[in-house]
């Protein structure tokens, strides 16, 4: 991937270019999949859903 990231929280990194409400959503779903919660999106092993 070409251009700079910007770290969301510690191991999610995103484009700078990505919308702010994206990566509210990406934090949110990385959270309750860490919590073990089922009400996330289904994320792929490197973190794209």
């Amino acid at each position: 991937m070409s251009g700079k990231l910007t770290e969301i929280m510690p191991g999610l990194h995103a484009p700078m270019t990505a919308p702010l409400s994206f990566r509210r959503k990406a934090q949110y779903q990385v959270l309750c999949y860490r919590r073990g919660q089922r009400n996330y999106v289904r994320l792929k092993e490197k973190g794209t859903g």
